[in-house]
């Protein structure tokens, strides 16, 4: 009753408006109450769809119950006609002709029809039971029988989202305990230096074993055995991480190098989750993006994903601690810290360096190395560190300081252009100039928005290449915000690294997949560093048939090209007279039966204290009519108008 009353008195404010506008801001021309209506009722429309009721009876089957069946691959554990994924057909085929609807789920729910999937076999590597409780929801199910053996991946969303949606449920348990060994995870670094030994673990999990079982773990480098053993049975629910400590074969000139981790049960009933598949780089020196930080904060982390994705150069990062330097990667490559003779190593080998927090506290040859570097990004972190990079500032002062709504003119300007400034959080401590700078500087700040314009990036020419020179902190809370500030981050860096990288060619430069190991089915994404044209060619191995033939000729902002089936390819890239080649794979491992059975009654009733929900039916927003609707009365509208001479 009170969301009726709500919308009543919106709906009559909506009418007024639309009244009011046509009488006192619209000249007097015939047929304008005409006009009134026909915006009243968009607008009641478009309330409606905000309120979003209930269409009683529509959409709704005829006994209102929704069975949702869970198509992972751990249902077809069994013999033939005798798994679970038997048993779960054949009951959802019964349920379905007294009148239910069906919807099959896993990762993600199948698109409509539902029912005509049912037969399928199960393939799904995941079980995400959320997605399909939201879609049955939204097409008017007030009832649902999940039929499953209830391994979600999910279960604390679901109790949540049960009771947000005020659903009532059913629970059918299939299938009993399954005798197996699995893979949870396997780390490994993307990238490691020549001499460097591969440091990784793989984490292994077991159900339906017993105290006196064993599994034996397996790893290859291509093809060649590296390390095997055998490792004592987790608890349930638990998982035993092996270390591996990997020597890489003398490669010449380095590459990827594929591994490959196994593990080994007797009578292990389930083989989807016995593999796992990653690579590393040997001897990623040449044409690399290093980035150091000497006064740790958010900022590495944030911003090395944009700049790899730009340049579309191998990227390491390293963080100081004490003596050491720790890696910065936040995927899931796993890495041991560093020397500072490692790092200043890599410094000085890499096309594009990064320096964090450069001052009186960052080491000696932190400050050489940023002198010699032809391509080079710096956030100062006091006087000192300015003068390495030809800047004379005082000490920073702190406050909030936002930035110019219209930028200067600057290399950049093209790139910001229609970036929202006046919505970004405020950076926080600025350097100020205590010289006139010979830099350009493409964005400025002011103190509380008011006040003197300070520079918060220079871009400096020198002899020998380029240096953006950072005088302000807090960039990375733009980053931790979604939507225009997030943008405003990508696309501040991504100018940067692109002035960078024009200082001069790129010789070392390559395109290459962001990611080396990717699910089936889902689109590639290839690190292209703006090259164009170009041609990229990915053939299926070990018959090296072609699978993807793209030809790019103008550069693009990012290049994804159609998922795949599992198997191992490579790609051939060429641009110009320049080529590049590399592998990857397409390869998922299953860990569906790592998630323990979720502890739930039999029927969880829908919460009370809803009554203005209750009722089945089809949501408004999941029906087709109210957009066809809305499209004709905006076209009417408007052609109405112009035959009368309103603009």
């Amino acid at each position: 009753m009170v969301r009726l009353l709500l919308f009543v008195a919106v709906a009559a404010a909506a009418v007024a408006f639309a009244v009011w506008t046509y009488r006192k801001r619209e000249l007097p021309v015939a047929g304008r109450w005409g006009l009134a209506a026909l915006r009243s009722v968009t607008l009641v429309l478009v309330l409606l769809l905000l309120f979003d009721p209930r269409l009683p009876g529509v959409g709704a089957s005829g006994s209102g119950l929704w069975v949702l069946v869970d198509a992972s691959t751990s249902m077809a554990v069994g013999s033939a006609g005798a798994s679970p994924w038997d048993s779960v057909a054949a009951r959802a085929r019964a349920l379905r002709a007294e009148g239910a609807q069906v919807l099959r789920f896993g990762g993600e729910p199948f698109l409509p029809p539902t029912d005509s999937a049912i037969g399928a076999p199960p393939t799904e590597p995941r079980s995400l039971l959320v997605p399909a409780l939201e879609r049955a929801a939204e097409a008017g199910a007030r009832e649902v029988e999940v039929i499953s053996d209830l391994r979600f991946e999910d279960p604390v969303g679901v109790r949540a989202v049960l009771q947000r949606l005020g659903l009532t449920a059913r629970f059918e348990a299939m299938g009993a305990e399954v005798r197996n060994a699995g893979i949870a995870a396997l780390t490994l670094p993307a990238y490691v230096g020549a001499r460097e030994r591969v440091v990784g673990e793989v984490a292994v999990f077991t159900t339906g074993v017993g105290a006196s079982d064993s599994v034996r773990v397996e790893v290859r480098e291509e093809a060649r055995l590296v390390w095997n053993g055998l490792v004592p049975v987790p608890t349930v629910g638990r998982v035993v991480r092996v270390p591996l400590e990997l020597v890489p074969a003398a490669r010449t000139g380095g590459g990827e190098v594929r591994y490959r981790v196994s593990v080994a049960l007797t009578g292990d009933l389930f083989v989807a989750d016995d593999e796992a598949v990653a690579y590393t780089v040997v001897d990623p020196r040449e044409g690399t993006l290093v980035g150091v930080s000497f006064a740790p904060d958010w900022e590495l982390r944030h911003l090395l994903p944009v700049m790899a994705r730009v340049t579309g150069l191998p990227t390491r990062g390293f963080i100081q601690a004490g003596d050491r330097f720790v890696p910065a990667e936040s995927g899931p490559e796993r890495s041991r810290a560093m020397g500072a003779d490692s790092v200043a190593t890599r410094m000085r080998d890499a096309e594009i360096v990064v320096l964090h927090g450069l001052g009186a506290g960052a080491p000696g040859w932190a400050h050489q190395i940023v002198g010699q570097a032809s391509r080079a990004l710096v956030f100062v972190s006091d006087s000192l560190g300015g003068v390495a990079v030809g800047e004379r500032v005082g000490s920073p002062q702190s406050g909030e300081w936002y930035l110019d709504t219209e930028p200067p003119p600057s290399p950049l300007l093209a790139d910001l252009a229609g970036l929202q400034f006046q919505a970004l959080p405020p950076l926080t401590d600025v350097f100020r100039h205590t010289s006139v700078s010979d830099g350009v500087a493409p964005l400025t700040v002011r103190l509380r928005g008011t006040g003197r314009a300070e520079s918060a990036l220079v871009l400096r020419e020198r002899e020998g290449g380029r240096a953006a020179v950072v005088l302000a902190t807090g960039w990375w809370r733009w980053a931790l915000r979604p939507g225009p500030a997030k943008e405003a981050y990508g696309r501040v860096w991504s100018s940067v690294a692109g002035w960078l990288t024009a200082g001069g060619p790129l010789p070392s430069q390559r395109i290459r997949p962001t990611n080396r190991v990717v699910p089936p089915g889902v689109a590639v994404e290839w690190a292209t560093s703006g090259v164009a044209p170009l041609r990229l060619r990915v053939f299926a191995m070990p018959r090296d048939s072609v699978v993807t033939d793209t030809v790019l000729t103008q550069p693009v902002e990012v290049l994804r090209t159609p998922g795949m089936v599992p198997g191992s390819y490579r790609y051939r890239a060429v641009s110009g007279s320049d080529s590049t080649a590399g592998r990857f794979d397409v390869y998922t491992t299953s860990a569906e039966l790592r998630h323990l059975p979720m502890d739930v009654s039999d029927s969880i009733p829908s919460p009370p204290g809803r009554p203005e929900e209750g009722g089945a039916g089809r949501l408004l927003r999941a029906h087709p009519l109210p957009y066809l609707l809305l499209l004709g009365l905006l076209c009417s509208e408007w052609v109405v108008r112009r035959r009368k001479g309103l603009r």
